[in-house]
């Protein structure tokens, strides 16, 4: 069980960003080229906001994508 507990407050917000990523990514995935992938992160500016992720990919391959995406960059 979690330290702190989200607030009603925060939870609505984390709430709304993952109800807004979804929205994006289901436009998103309708507009694709066949055969092209995409990963998209939205997440609140500044350190402990909420992240939210979608994605045409199944789970494992973004991850594994995401993780080849930082080793090109430094980042692994």
């Amino acid at each position: 069980m979690s330290e702190n507990p989200e607030t009603h407050e925060e939870t609505e917000r984390r709430l709304r960003l993952e109800e807004q990523c979804a929205e994006v990514g289901r436009v998103l995935a309708a507009r694709m080229p066949k055969g092209v992938g995409f990963a998209l992160l939205m997440f609140d500016f500044g350190s402990g906001g909420n992240m939210a992720w979608a994605s045409n990919a199944e789970r494992p391959d973004m991850i594994e994508m995401l993780h080849e995406w930082l080793g090109r960059q430094g980042g692994a």
